[in-house]
């Protein structure tokens, strides 16, 4: 698909001659799915709102590309500009979850930059990263030079002015990783006593230099109302896994799923009001031209008020047949009549995660949902017109029996009885199972993975 590096997307920056300061995002997955991450937007356009700063991206190639690059001993570059990654200032890397480690590794080889951070001189960019693997960056901590802990926008703009300063004056890369390690939020591997722990495994002690604190605390976005919101977001030239205008309505989730990073990490709950959001939109299909907005959050059924937005942003673009998507929802929190609402455009579907076959295992991981209330979700749904609907289950929860595994099987059956008897010819369910795998800072973070041989 040659169309995932060729760039010159709608609203794209294809050019800044005269900015100081040469960033890049560097998602280590394919480019479907990296610009489905509404994080790359933001941090997009924030960044290139900067006259002094151009912000450009890069994504992992799939093979054919990366064994092409190989062949001829090409350099990846970015997609804007295809100046190859060693050239830049600063390559930052999202880190949404561990499976991309070694996509990073993959992706500085092939732009030409030292795996290891204690390799790289002075004429080679900062690697950095930020996403919620950070919170735990040990694992990383060998090839990454600083990680952001926490919520970036107003970390990613200190960090970048602090690098410009320092450049200027002609710092080396020792200061530039010093003085980085001073700022709130960001946590510089270099700069740090490490320890090893009875079971091997190492930990940063205490900090080796002065005005470096000990602990790194995460960066937090106080006033989320009027945080930065990337109206004039990319258009990718082809299909992506999320092709539509995403409006992020909340972050921190007050659910507290006992497996869930997210749900502690992103803490606390903050909301912004139905009428900054009317507004986004607005400005943002505008500046875009999508046919869909989705709702975005880790929990968009808890926002209190789901119900107006919903109602409000079909009202405005029902003549223009734009339609409304909602991610997974908390069955137990999710308003009934929100189901008629997006329905009235187009019928993009639901997606639930009840996470568990049976009651018991549900409330084991603190998922308070009863059997029945599924069922009723799938009837609303079904007589709302929703032709498909989606359910996410997982397998290897802790204290999971035989029996937690055939509830899931009997939950699908139901389901599909409830269609069935529906009458709806086209209703449709989907059905995603996942292994449970146990996260940093989670209630179950201890807990071991089943093997491979378990899962199959």
């Amino acid at each position: 698909k040659p169309v995932r590096y060729i760039g010159g997307e709608w609203n794209a920056v294809l050019s800044k001659p005269d900015a100081d300061l040469r960033f890049a995002i560097a998602y280590p997955d394919v480019y479907e799915v990296g610009m489905s991450y509404l994080g790359i937007q933001i941090l997009y356009g924030l960044l290139n709102e900067q006259p002094w700063i151009w912000c450009e991206r890069s994504f992992a190639p799939w093979s054919d590309l990366e064994a092409a690059l190989r062949r001829n001993h090409a350099l990846l570059g970015t997609v804007e500009s295809g100046t190859p990654l060693k050239d830049l200032d600063i390559l930052g890397f999202s880190l949404q979850h561990e499976m991309l480690y070694t996509n990073v590794l993959t992706m500085l080889e092939l732009g030409g930059i030292p795996i290891a951070a204690r390799d790289r001189t002075d004429g080679h960019p900062l690697v950095i990263a930020g996403g919620p693997c950070a919170y735990n960056p040990m694992p990383m901590v060998d090839f990454i030079d600083a990680f952001v802990i926490g919520e970036g926008e107003d970390v990613a703009l200190e960090l970048c002015e602090r690098v410009r300063t320092l450049k200027r004056e002609g710092a080396g890369r020792a200061r530039l990783l010093t003085e980085l390690g001073k700022i709130s939020g960001v946590f510089v591997p270099s700069l740090y006593e490490y320890e090893t722990n009875r079971l091997g495994e190492r930990f940063p002690r205490r900090s080796l230099v002065e005005g470096v604190p000990d602990v790194v605390e995460k960066r937090v976005i106080a006033d989320f109302e009027n945080s930065y919101y990337p109206t004039r977001q990319i258009v990718p030239n082809t299909p992506i896994v999320h092709h539509r205008l995403a409006l992020e309505v909340m972050r921190g989730c007050p659910g507290g799923c006992r497996f869930c990073q997210a749900g502690y990490t992103d803490r606390p709950v903050r909301e912004r009001s139905p009428q900054r959001l009317m507004q986004d939109a607005e400005e943002g299909l505008k500046q875009t031209g999508f046919n869909e907005i989705g709702l975005l959050s880790l929990s968009t059924a808890d926002y209190t008020q789901l119900p107006g937005l919903c109602a409000g942003l079909i009202q405005e673009y029902f003549p223009q047949r734009v339609a409304l998507s909602l991610p997974s929802l908390r069955i137990d929190s999710f308003p009934s009549r929100v189901t008629q609402e997006i329905g009235k455009v187009r019928h993009t579907g639901l997606t639930f995660a009840p996470e568990a076959g049976t009651e018991r295992l549900r409330w084991a991981i603190n998922k308070l949902i009863y059997d029945a209330e599924i069922y009723a979700k799938v009837r609303e749904s079904v007589s709302a017109n929703q032709d498909t609907v989606k359910f996410y289950f997982m397998v290897g929860l802790p204290t999971e029996t035989d029996d937690d595994l055939q509830g899931i099987v009997d939950t699908v059956l139901n389901i599909k009885r409830i269609l069935r008897d529906s009458g709806k010819r086209r209703a449709r369910i989907h059905v995603g199972i996942s292994p449970f795998v146990p996260k940093p800072h989670t209630a179950y973070q201890w807990y071991g993975q089943i093997s491979r041989e378990e899962i199959t």
